[in-house]
């Protein structure tokens, strides 16, 4: 079953050209009521879940990316132009594909230099890749073992923390002034996961007649909603809707702490 296209970075390209097997995740497209869990997953490619309490109801909910999904390789690519003979002394062109992956430690440029995974022809699609497993859980139930898997790395920082007493209205002059401090911290790959889950589904987005959120938490909604403009944009501020559960005067839906499918894939054979 061919569908859709995986967009994969350079490096992602040669590791599953050399054998890997790769671990992506997605928003489930349907999610269920805060309180039903998941159940069973079927061959048609489902996924049932009924109420904890086991009150008698069941929601099924097909999945993007069931086992033995076969998907595309969108890479960057680029393309040159070659001029080729033909039958009574016609002359015709093609296009001669190029891929950035083949070329990670080289200065090679096509003609036409490179692009972007999401503007690559159907035709230019080299490889494919097959759905091994999918399984259903939630963002917070995400392990550091499958985060390291999707490509998230440990992260290191060092920050300085220095008096926190600064000048405003007062005169600070006489405030014992605290010294400068080095902190190493650690930014686990969970950590990292989360983050970058947030900055694809935090942000509300039409749906229906209003809108809807997936955040990692609720917290994690309002740290970023605060760096988000204000009223002066048409927004409305933080109080407005969190409390009244509203976006651009549109009701807003949270579902935090969302399901998502995660699934394995390897490179397809010739066969598959």
């Amino acid at each position: 079953m061919m569908k859709n296209n995986l967009i994969l970075s350079d490096t992602e390209t040669k590791q599953l050209n050399s054998g890997d097997t790769m671990m992506r995740m997605r928003l489930l497209k349907e999610q269920p009521p805060d309180n039903a869990r998941p159940q069973h997953v079927y061959k048609d490619g489902t996924i049932s879940f009924w109420y904890a309490d086991n009150r008698i109801k069941t929601w099924n909910i097909p999945l993007q990316y069931p086992v033995g999904t076969r998907l595309g390789v969108r890479e960057t690519w680029g393309y040159e132009i070659e001029t080729i003979p033909t039958k009574q002394n016609y002359r015709t062109e093609i296009r001669v594909y190029f891929y950035k992956s083949e070329y990670i430690n080289s200065n090679t440029i096509p003609a036409y230099g490179w692009y972007s995974p999401a503007a690559m022809p159907k035709e230019a699609i080299r490889d494919h890749v097959i759905v091994d497993s999918n399984t259903v859980k939630r963002v917070g139930d995400v392990t550091e073992a499958e985060a390291l898997q999707m490509g998230f790395k440990l992260e290191y920082t060092v920050r300085t923390y220095t008096n926190p007493f600064q000048p405003c209205d007062y005169d600070a002059s006489n405030i014992h002034k605290l010294p400068a401090k080095q902190i190493k911290e650690q930014f686990t790959a969970k950590y990292q996961f989360t983050n970058h889950f947030n900055s694809l589904y935090a942000k509300p987005k039409k749906w229906k007649d209003g809108y809807v959120s997936y955040p990692y938490s609720l917290s994690s909604f309002s740290e970023w909603a605060l760096s988000q403009p204000d009223k002066c944009s048409g927004r409305l501020t933080l109080h407005d809707y969190l409390d009244k559960e509203y976006w651009l005067k549109k009701p807003l839906t949270f579902y935090p702490n969302a399901y998502l499918e995660l699934f394995t894939a390897r490179k397809a054979t010739l066969n598959e």
